[in-house]
């Protein structure tokens, strides 16, 4: 009989035991979720502010997109209205024109073309920013730190861009003008 009391109080025992153990394997665990738990949302909250910051940083690049593009289309409008009027002339009878005439003509013929140059230029270059934003998010912070910085620099060229395209058409535009009259 005191073998089965001591069998009996053996596996009371050990099931005792046991479920302590079980207990605390379920505390262990339920700290290591909390913990992973914890982990996740800090890792989460660090890429939500890493994804506003890109979004705010894309607003500002947009805006920036926005001015040179307006820019962009202003002087191709220009530029075409130009070449529409040098292309008119050109049509005509030149028989009314002077030999000077003819060489502003020419000049204004080649000095077009240079500010379609100059323009597409500057234009490859917005392009070129405008396909590598669309990559932005797959780019490290520093590549987007450079790319912001050559937005920039194309922004702060924007000026002097619209300055040297105006100036040369307003030019050939006060040379083209009295021969379209006379023609």
């Amino acid at each position: 009989m005191l073998k089965f009391l001591l069998k009996i109080g053996l596996v009371i025992f050990l099931q005792f035991f046991s479920m302590n153990i079980q207990a605390q394997i379920i505390e262990f665990r339920d700290q290591e979720r909390e913990k992973i738990v914890k982990e996740q949302k800090n890792f989460l909250n660090a890429q939500e502010k890493i994804f506003l910051e890109n979004l705010k940083m894309l607003k500002q690049i947009k805006e920036k997109l926005t001015k040179i593009e307006e820019i962009l289309k202003i002087s191709n409008f220009e530029i075409i209205k130009l070449e529409k009027q040098l292309f008119e002339i050109q049509k005509n009878d030149f028989s009314k024109l002077t030999q000077e005439d003819l060489l502003i003509i020419k000049e204004a013929s080649i000095s077009i073309q240079e500010v379609r140059d100059y323009y597409k230029k500057f234009e490859e270059q917005y392009s070129s920013l405008k396909n590598q934003i669309k990559k932005i998010n797959s780019l490290s912070q520093e590549k987007q730190k450079s790319l912001v910085s050559q937005i920039d620099y194309l922004l702060s060229k924007k000026n002097d861009f619209n300055f040297k395209i105006n100036a040369q058409l307003t030019e050939i535009k006060s040379f083209l003008d009295p021969i379209s009259k006379i023609l």
